[in-house]
């Protein structure tokens, strides 16, 4: 594991760059296969982020991308793209409330890349349309705060700006856990401080662009 930055001085600067994730997946349904998961998962992630913009791309242990998620602060939008829809960008308005509430509390925190993360759990209720049900998550983000990122940038982004403004950092590691379906725990491996060109967070001029992904 590499954390491939100097920490000296740099907490008071914003994190520009790139967090590599290891991706472990655990069914907690017996009729979703953990091979079916890492099909629609993979089993490492990237995330890339500059000013507020952030990528964040599911790959496969062969370096394939299967979907990334993308977030622009100039429109307040969230994009996703898929490897078997490649012509097709679906997005939608990061303010839109889609839960009618939840909840944000303290973790235990934990030890990542010798980084101390204290951490946020929030929980929710949603309704999921493909499978005709409602879903109970939880997701507990643990925090760096050697790579620390402006909240400003996500006043407007439901949900997630409760989250950030209170640590203010990049969550080096991650746990989704959709109750009796599955848990995702990202965990991160290397760190890089590099400048992105503002390219890589282009969204694709050819792609039909469809609202409503989520």
């Amino acid at each position: 594991m590499i954390f491939a930055l100097s920490i000296s001085g740099f907490s008071q600067n914003y994190f520009e760059g790139i967090v590599e994730y290891d991706l472990t997946i655990q069914s907690l349904n017996p009729g979703i296969s953990e091979k079916m998961l890492k099909q629609a998962y993979g089993t490492r992630v990237k995330f890339y982020h500059k000013d507020g913009n952030y990528i964040r791309e599911y790959l496969t242990d062969e370096g394939n991308s299967l979907h990334k998620f993308i977030y622009l602060v100039k429109n307040n939008r969230l994009y996703i793209s898929y490897w078997s829809n490649p012509d097709t960008i679906f997005y939608d308005d990061a303010g839109e409330k889609r839960v009618k509430k939840y909840q944000i509390v303290k973790g235990p925190g934990d030890t990542v890349l010798d980084c101390i993360c204290p951490s946020r759990i929030i929980s929710y209720d949603y309704y999921e349309k493909r499978i005709g049900d409602t879903v109970h998550m939880k997701t507990e983000y643990f925090f760096c705060h050697q790579l620390a990122i402006n909240p400003e940038y996500y006043k407007k982004y439901f949900m997630w700006y409760d989250v950030i403004k209170a640590e203010k950092s990049v969550a080096i590691k991650f746990v989704e856990e959709s109750e009796n379906y599955f848990k995702l725990t990202y965990t991160a491996t290397r760190i890089t401080h590099v400048t992105l060109p503002k390219e890589t967070f282009d969204i694709d001029k050819n792609a039909v662009l469809k609202k409503n992904a989520f």
